[in-house]
C-alpha cells in the first residue's frame, strides 16, 4: 500500500531557519489545523466562498441550546464538506462558567491505518488547544 502524507503550510507563517521557506505541518497536525480553520472562519468571511465557515462567534453570548446544537450540526457539515480526510465521531460543546469550547473527535486513514484523535477550540478566546494525541484503531475513544 502506498504511503500518503498530508502536508499544509503552517498558519503561524514562520520561516525555516535553514531554507527561509515557510514551515509546513504534516499528517495529523495538518488535519487539526484545517479543522480549526474551518471552525474559526465565519460564514461570508471568505471571498467567493460565502458558505464556508461555521458562524461560531454567534454562539458567544447565546444561552439557547437549540442554537448551540444547530451550530454544532453546521460545524459537522462544514468539516464533512471541506475536510474529506476525516470522519467525525463526536462534536461536543463544553461550557465552563462563561467560557465555551467545542471538542471534536475524529478518525482518519494514514498509511493504511485508521487513527483517532481530537481537537478543541475555545470559542471565547478563539484559541485552539489540541487533544491527547493520535491512537490506532484498536484503542482510544
Amino acid at each position: 500500500m502506498a504511503n500518503n502524507t498530508f502536508i499544509d503550510i503552517d498558519f503561524a507563517f514562520s520561516a525555516n531557519k535553514f531554507t527561509s521557506d515557510l514551515n509546513l505541518v504534516q499528517d495529523n497536525s495538518a488535519i487539526k489545523q484545517s479543522i480549526r480553520n474551518i471552525i474559526s472562519t465565519e460564514t461570508r468571511e471568505k471571498s467567493f466562498k460565502p458558505r464556508f465557515g461555521s458562524g461560531l462567534s454567534g454562539l458567544l453570548f447565546e444561552q439557547e441550546d437549540i442554537v448551540l446544537y444547530t451550530t454544532l450540526s453546521t460545524i459537522r457539515n462544514q468539516i464533512r464538506a471541506h475536510e474529506p480526510r476525516v470522519t467525525i465521531s463526536k462534536i461536543l460543546p463544553i461550557r465552563t462558567n462563561s467560557n465555551l469550547s467545542i471538542s471534536i473527535e475524529y478518525s482518519y486513514i494514514l498509511d493504511g491505518k485508521q487513527k483517532k484523535d481530537k481537537t478543541k477550540v475555545d470559542v471565547t478566546s478563539g484559541s485552539p488547544t489540541t487533544g491527547s494525541g493520535s491512537s490506532s484503531s484498536g484503542s482510544g475513544y
